[in-house]
């Protein structure tokens, strides 16, 4: 979908290369065949790319317990964003913006705030009822997916014949 509303779309680009920036985190990624997984332009701002890199976690992982869901969410953003946010922003002059999503189909608000303006852009680009077929295809990706408790906590799983 995102290359029905951007230009030069392309999976796993490979970073510039550093030469000598120095970085605001120490936890940002220096290698010099750094990638992310999207690179689109013109996406939030017309000419400008946008980089976007993915992660997907369990918010049932032990490591997750002691924190709300949305305390772990932004915990997912702020470290792809010091991984890659400033050597995007001083090195390839582009925007980056993290894309969080849980394996129950949640989304961190960046991640959100991404769909929300994807549905934007092709509600310019497509006809009303081709946007009303695509939104169709959209929306489960913007509603979070049904949850079943783990075995584990008692729950017994229920087949339908």
């Amino acid at each position: 979908m995102l290359r029905e509303v951007c230009q030069d779309v392309s999976t796993e680009p490979t970073l510039l290369p550093l030469d000598g920036e120095l970085l605001r985190y120490r936890t940002a990624n220096t290698a010099p065949e750094a990638r992310v997984d999207i690179c689109s332009r013109g996406f939030w701002t017309r000419g400008q790319r946008t980089f976007l890199d993915i992660r997907i976690f369990d918010p049932m992982a032990a490591s997750h317990r002691e924190l709300s869901l949305e305390a772990v969410h932004h915990r997912n953003e702020l470290e792809k964003i010091r991984a890659y946010g400033d050597r995007i922003l001083q090195v390839d002059h582009g925007t980056f913006t993290p894309l969080v999503f849980t394996t129950s189909g949640g989304m961190a608000p960046k991640a959100r705030s991404f769909y929300s303006r994807l549905a934007d852009l092709m509600s310019v680009k497509k006809p009303a009822k081709d946007f009303r077929r695509r939104l169709d295809e959209v929306s489960p990706l913007l509603l979070p997916a049904p949850v079943c408790p783990p075995v584990s906590q008692g729950y017994e799983i229920l087949h339908s014949l």
